[in-house]
């Protein structure tokens, strides 16, 4: 009777006459034993306990010999093998093996301190070990650590993996990692261990996906209840209680199984989950292993550890608990746990993020939802959204940003229909309540927010600090502004403009866009920034008599003739540029397989996107140079410095920051700053792109004067506006005061160019609050899905 706690001794229905306690270490385990096929009774297996008390298991010698044998057989195992055994062998797993191993006249190996990836990549590597038993949580760190294994991979020649479950891309990684391995993975239970076998290393697209088939006497169904019914001479002789041994099965030798399953027209079985995870949540249901699963599909390692539970919860009878570790990507956690809540019929709304210190499982990577659930929080206040004014600190004067009459605190600033334009105002908004920013603030539930500003009095730091990325829009249009209105060269500021316009793009429209939503979410800041623009436009060639087709169709920046202007319209080229850049990036998410392919790896997807616009870019520039040089002149606008094909990599470099997690991932984005941003071909611009860029990188905040922090945070939510008027007060300034070289109308005109920014992104969002306050339309953005 293998044990993990000593307590556990204290069984109802035997009597322990001798205790054996393994000594700390380990070694190799070489003794051999024969197979029987009799009902004499031979051990005591507990099962894993993850949903209530481990329950006492008696297995007959025919039971664990029929399980042997029909494992040799489908592993093809012999007397050449040395087992690395990374499972406890006081599970039914690991013992299994060592059995195994053993009746076949080989060697198991039992690590000192539990699995290590190191520990077996060094044995495989020198011929100590060809075989390596585990279950999917152990074999998530060796994909992990995939570089261990890359020259000695080729030398394991067998592998078992447990039944957990496991998805069809990480069971075809391990095959590519371990080529020449037999590959086989289980499904059973302790009361009816390897109930099928699936052969991984031989396995078609549709069956990986699957548990496998039975082998040998034992037979698999499915009843009326999807429940899986099991049947052979495998089963357990029955559960050990008090009342002495109680039969698993019924009249006709079925054990029927508390999981849920499937089986397919080629007789694979499909695990689905345990029926007692199965949870209704507003009258769905969902099974939570599935749900689980699904989530660590699209979840990479590096992600982060992520595990889901179930709370009660008032207004919708149960709710889901995503658990994450620390270090997790909070933002690609949320993007791929609303697309899987999507498959189920679920909203954002359904599930609950909750970080734990560690996710509770058993030694065998299983994990213990039970536990797990009492570590989310009380949902007994989730009863409907809060009025206005009744809500927490930071729902309340949310709700009063959005001017709405009511949020929804489940919901994230992002799903409230938050958007750069008011990014800058919530940030400010939060630090003045908490003191400090919550990592993706913009991504956790406003209610989360409300808990974290509960007895909680926001102190004014000695040193005040902002978030690099706002820090650097309000630097860069500044900067603008100066190169416009003085003789210092210091031109560039739009560019890096550009490139924290696709940060921004991303951190607010990817979920959307891969969900298939395209621009629905983005289409009110687009509204007002080219209402705006084409205010302005309608305005001033009003009052000129002069109106060009090319700039209200948004193309101008195309034409050399208007770009080389000498009045106040070429500048707003940026604005043009960027509306294109934006459609153009929206494009390819039309694509099932491209929004596929960015939900499963948004990084390496994203400087892809780079690369190619990069290259888009230098063969632009090939071109004009061999074949139209006219255009790259100077007094031809700025053509290709202007124009999309020009730009495009900017826009995507900016969008993979905001993916850009790991050391390996910052080192990469730096040494291309060096490679791609000379391109632009003015040395002040590529000065800009580098340096803004490297700080996005590593710098996530910057120091900033306390007493400035909030100037500085409305100059950077006004960026659009600053740009599109700045020209208007320089031109009536040098108009009066021509003279550039004097400090004095270079301050004016930069103070009044910033203000008047400032004014018109006042008097849009006021106009914009008026809208929405007499349209009922406006009174409620569902979060997108």
């Amino acid at each position: 009777m293998p044990l993990n706690d000593l307590s556990e001794t204290d069984v109802p229905g035997t009597l322990v006459q001798q205790r054996l306690t393994v000594l700390e270490g380990g070694g190799w385990f070489d003794d051999q034993i024969s197979l029987a096929d009799d009902g004499t009774p031979a051990l005591v297996s507990f099962t894993s306990g993850t949903t209530g008390k481990p329950k006492a298991i008696l297995l007959s010698r025919g039971a664990l010999g029929d399980v042997t044998q029909r494992l040799i057989d489908v592993s093809g195992l012999d007397h050449s093998v040395r087992e690395y055994v990374g499972v406890p062998v006081t599970y039914s797993f690991g013992l299994g093996r060592a059995r195994a191993v053993a009746a076949v006249g080989g060697r198991s190996f039992l690590p000192a301190k539990g699995f290590r990836p190191s520990e077996l990549a060094e044995m495989l590597s020198n011929g100590a070990m060809n075989a390596f038993s585990a279950v999917p949580t152990m074999l998530r760190l060796v994909l992990a650590q995939d570089h261990l294994f890359r020259e000695c991979g080729r030398n394991l020649r067998w592998l078992e993996i447990g039944s957990q479950p496991m998805s069809p891309e990480e069971k075809r990684a391990i095959r590519r990692l371990f080529p020449e391995a037999r590959i086989v993975q289980h499904y059973g239970l302790t009361e009816a261990s390897r109930s099928t076998f699936l052969d991984i290393s031989a396995a078609d697209y549709v069956e990986m996906d699957s548990v496998g088939r039975p082998n040998g006497s034992v037979e698999v169904r499915v009843d009326a209840d999807d429940r899986i019914c099991i049947r052979g001479p495998h089963l357990a002789s029955g559960e050990i209680t008090a009342d002495g041994l109680v039969s698993l099965t019924d009249d006709e030798g079925w054990l029927r199984t508390g999981d849920l399953g499937v089986i397919d027209a080629g007789g694979s079985l499909h695990y689905q989950g345990r029926a007692d995870n199965l949870i209704n949540v507003g009258g769905l249901k969902v099974p939570l292993e599935l749900f689980e699963q699904r989530l660590l599909d699209r979840v990479t390692a590096e992600q982060g550890s992520v595990a889901v539970a179930s709370r009660s919860d008032p207004l919708r009878g149960q709710a889901i608990v995503l658990a994450y570790e620390p270090g997790a990507d909070l933002r690609i956690l949320r993007d791929k746990a609303v697309e899987v809540a999507h498959d189920f019929g679920l909203s954002a709304a359904d599930f609950l993020l909750v970080e734990v210190a560690a996710i509770p499982r058993t030694d065998t990577g299983k994990v213990r939802r039970n536990e797990l659930s009492q570590l989310a929080p009380d949902l007994g206040g989730r009863t409907a959204p809060p009025a206005r004014k009744s809500g927490g600190a930071i729902s309340s004067r949310l709700a009063e940003l959005l001017n709405r009459e009511a949020i929804d605190p489940s919901l994230s600033y992002v799903e409230l229909g938050g958007d750069s334009l008011t990014f800058v105002q919530v940030s400010m908004l939060l630090e003045e309540e908490l003191g400090e920013l919550p990592d993706d603030w913009e991504l956790l539930p406003v209610s989360q927010l409300d808990a974290l500003t509960a007895g909680h009095k926001a102190t004014v730091p000695t040193g005040a600090t902002m978030d690099t990325q706002i820090a650097l829009r309000a630097l860069a249009i500044i900067g603008v502004v100066l190169n416009h209105t003085t003789e210092a060269q210091i031109g560039g500021g739009a560019y890096l403009l550009l490139v924290l316009a696709g940060a921004l793009f991303a951190r607010f429209q990817y979920g959307r866009l891969i969900s298939g939503d395209m621009l629905r979410g983005f289409a009110p800041f687009l509204v007002r920034l080219l209402g705006t623009y084409y205010l302005i436009l309608a305005g001033y060639q009003f009052l000129r008599g002069d109106v060009d087709w090319r700039r209200w169709a948004l193309i101008g920046n195309f034409f050399p003739d208007l770009q080389a202007q000498h009045s106040l319209l070429p500048f707003f080229w940026f604005i043009v540029a960027f509306v294109q850049l934006v459609l153009l990036f929206t494009l390819p998410f039309a694509v099932a397989g491209f929004r596929r392919r960015m939900s499963e790896h948004p990084w390496r997807a994203g400087f892809a996107l780079t690369v190619a616009g990069f290259a888009v870019a230098v063969i632009s520039r090939l071109a004009v140079h061999f074949f139209a040089p006219s255009l790259a002149l100077e007094e031809n606008g700025h053509f290709t410095t202007r124009t999309p094909m020009f730009l495009f990599y900017l826009f995507a470099f900016g969008w993979t920051l905001q993916f850009t997690r790991t050391r390996k991932q910052k080192l990469v984005m730096s040494a291309a700053t060096f490679v791609m941003f000379p391109l632009i071909g003015v040395l002040p611009y590529a000065v800009w792109l580098i340096l803004g860029s490297l700080a996005v990188i590593w710098i996530p905040r910057v120091p900033v004067p306390r007493h400035l922090k909030r100037l500085i945070g409305a100059v950077a939510g006004a960026t659009f506006y600053i740009f599109l008027v700045h020209m208007f007060p320089v031109h009536v300034v040098m108009g009066v005061w021509p003279s550039r070289g004097s400090p004095l109308p270079n301050l004016l005109a930069v103070t009044f160019a910033i203000a008047l920014g400032l004014l018109v992104a006042f008097v849009v969002d006021r106009t914009v609050r008026r809208v929405r306050s007499v349209a009922p339309s406006y009174q409620r953005i569902e979060p997108a899905e």
